[in-house]
């Protein structure tokens, strides 16, 4: 998109998107602001739009980028923003991305693809913005709307070669699935040969683990993920000890640590499975469950107490069986507390 001779300046060839059309930016060029605003990002130190001429002012782009500091408005960035849609800034990335893996000779075989959402103070009633919306809020603000982020970097350097924005309401099987066209063709255009995809199991389904292998068996890809021990019970019986202890002296910070692997029947072909076993990971899934029960037990106890005493002093209504069942059920929501602390609601007369 850029190109930056420092000695005379700068140039900015916005090569995917149309000549700004609007009055507010014709003074400097609306990818002249783009550009500021990346660099902004990437300086490591960023700040809102309102906030931008205080920090312009205080760096070497006064003299590499002469802007009037009173054009550096939200109004402004805002234009320019608006001259440049979804398309273009996915293909401006891919083009970033692809010259960063030439100019930095990133030699990478891995490639981690991961989602997440942010959170937006974006009204309810604003019917412009589409990609905010409500869903599942990985920071537990279920009340606001919210975007969507997929990201694939690679292993070594954390180095972005695909982006995707999408809407807050869409979860992750649905997001991979869309991408997946569009991952595939991106991350083969980088001269890496085939790469090896790492991503958790909140992308896999049955109908996009059949794409993916799909595209293994034409040699376009690896994969490593995760799926839910519970769909192996007789793995999950394997005593520990006859479990295979990972070598120390290659793997120093596996130390400690056993795997089985296998070949399973899965997603109609035959795959490697891995299931291991952490002593410390092991420690700390302990420690969290027993405080969960700790916290639950002196809430159960408070619940009975108080349905005994209102039997003992017949005072109000008695609460339904149901209301009884859905308390009991809250206060057991972690992880397991329904097998640790069995319990039963009985209706007395």
């Amino acid at each position: 998109m850029a190109i930056l001779p420092w000695s005379t300046g700068v140039s900015i060839r916005p090569a995917h998107c149309g000549r700004p059309p609007l009055a507010s930016v014709s003074h400097q060029g609306w990818a002249e602001y783009l550009l500021l605003a990346a660099l902004n990002r990437a300086a490591g130190d960023p700040c809102s739009k309102r906030a931008f001429a205080d920090w312009y002012k205080r760096t070497s782009l006064k003299r590499l980028l002469p802007v009037p500091v009173a054009q550096l408005t939200s109004q402004r960035f805002w234009d320019a923003m608006d001259q440049v849609n979804a398309t273009a800034v996915e293909q401006i990335f891919h083009r970033i991305a692809k010259r960063a893996v030439e100019v930095l000779e990133v030699q990478d075989s891995v490639v981690a693809f991961d989602t997440t959402n942010f959170f937006t103070y974006i009204a309810s009633d604003n019917g412009r913005a589409q990609l905010p919306q409500r869903g599942r809020s990985k920071a537990k603000r279920h009340d606001l709307r919210q975007v969507g982020l997929a990201l694939a970097v690679t292993q070594q350097d954390q180095l972005p070669l695909f982006q995707h924005i999408y809407a807050g309401n869409d979860n992750d099987a649905t997001t991979f699935d869309a991408v997946f066209p569009r991952l595939l063709e991106e991350l083969s255009d980088f001269g890496q040969g085939p790469l090896t995809w790492v991503y958790d199991g909140g992308n896999v389904s049955a109908h996009n683990q059949r794409r993916v292998e799909a595209a293994v068996a034409k040699g376009q890809l690896g994969y490593v993920t995760s799926i839910s021990p519970s769909a192996y019970p007789e793995l999950l019986a394997v005593p520990v000890e006859e479990m295979t202890p990972v070598d120390a002296t290659l793997y120093p910070e596996l130390a400690g640590t056993r795997i089985l692997s296998m070949v399973r029947w899965r997603w109609k072909c035959d795959v490697q499975l891995v299931m291991s076993y952490s002593p410390e990971f092991a420690e700390g899934q302990l420690n969290r469950v027993l405080q969960h029960r700790t916290k639950a037990l002196p809430k159960l106890q408070a619940l009975q107490a108080a349905l005994r005493r209102r039997t003992a002093h017949s005072r109000g209504r008695k609460p339904p069986l149901e209301s009884v069942h859905r308390r009991v059920d809250r206060i057991l929501a972690a992880q397991h507390l329904h097998h640790l602390l069995p319990t039963q609601v009985v209706e007395r007369d």
